[in-house]
C-alpha cells in the first residue's frame, strides 16, 4: 500500500509542467505564471493533511491553481489602477468642474451640426462616425442624437478633438 502523502508529493511533480503552463496562460506571463504556481503548491501542501479522500486530486489542483491565478490578476489590476496622486487630484478637479458648470447651467442640448461647430466646425460626417464609433459622447432622444457641451470639453481636454 502506498503512502498517500509520497502519491501526493509524486502526483504534484507530474502535474507541475501543466499546472506552469495553465498558470502563465492565466496571468500572462510565464515569471508570474512561476510565481502562482508556487502559491498554488504551498496552498495544495498545507491543505492536503486537513482533506478527506480527493476523487479527483487533478482537478482539486488545478482548482486551487485558478483561484490563485485570479487572486493574482485582482491584485495586479488593483495596483495597476492606482494612479499617481497628482494625476488623481486632477482628474477629480476636472469632473468637479463639469459638475458644477452643468449645475449652474441650464441644461443645453446641440445637434450634430451645432456639435460640429463647437469642436472646431468638423464636417457633420465626421461627427457621424465618431457616433457610431462610440468615440464620442453623445445622447439618444428618440431619432435625434444629442450632446452636452460639459461633455465634449471633457472629451476635447481628454485628447479626442479640438476647439476653435
Amino acid at each position: 500500500m502506498t503512502d498517500p502523502k509520497a502519491e501526493f508529493e509524486r502526483l504534484l511533480a507530474e502535474l507541475r509542467p501543466r499546472l506552469h503552463r495553465y498558470c502563465a496562460r492565466m496571468t500572462g506571463s510565464v515569471i508570474d505564471g512561476e510565481d502562482v504556481l508556487q502559491e498554488t503548491l504551498v496552498k495544495a501542501i498545507e491543505a492536503f493533511p486537513h482533506t478527506g479522500p480527493l476523487a479527483n486530486v487533478e482537478g482539486w489542483l488545478f482548482r486551487i491553481a485558478h483561484n490563485a491565478a485570479l487572486d493574482f490578476l485582482r491584485r495586479r489590476s488593483r495596483r495597476e489602477g492606482v494612479q499617481d496622486g497628482d494625476e488623481a487630484l486632477e482628474a477629480i478637479a476636472e469632473r468637479a468642474a463639469d459638475i458644477v458648470v452643468d449645475r449652474l447651467q441650464p441644461a443645453r442640448w446641440l445637434n450634430v451640426a451645432e456639435a460640429a461647430d463647437y469642436i472646431g466646425g468638423a464636417p457633420t460626417s465626421r461627427i457621424y462616425a465618431l457616433v457610431s464609433a462610440r468615440r464620442i459622447p453623445f445622447h439618444k432622444d428618440g431619432s435625434r442624437v444629442l450632446f452636452k457641451p460639459s461633455e465634449l470639453d471633457t472629451w476635447i481636454r481628454k485628447g479626442g478633438g479640438k476647439r476653435q
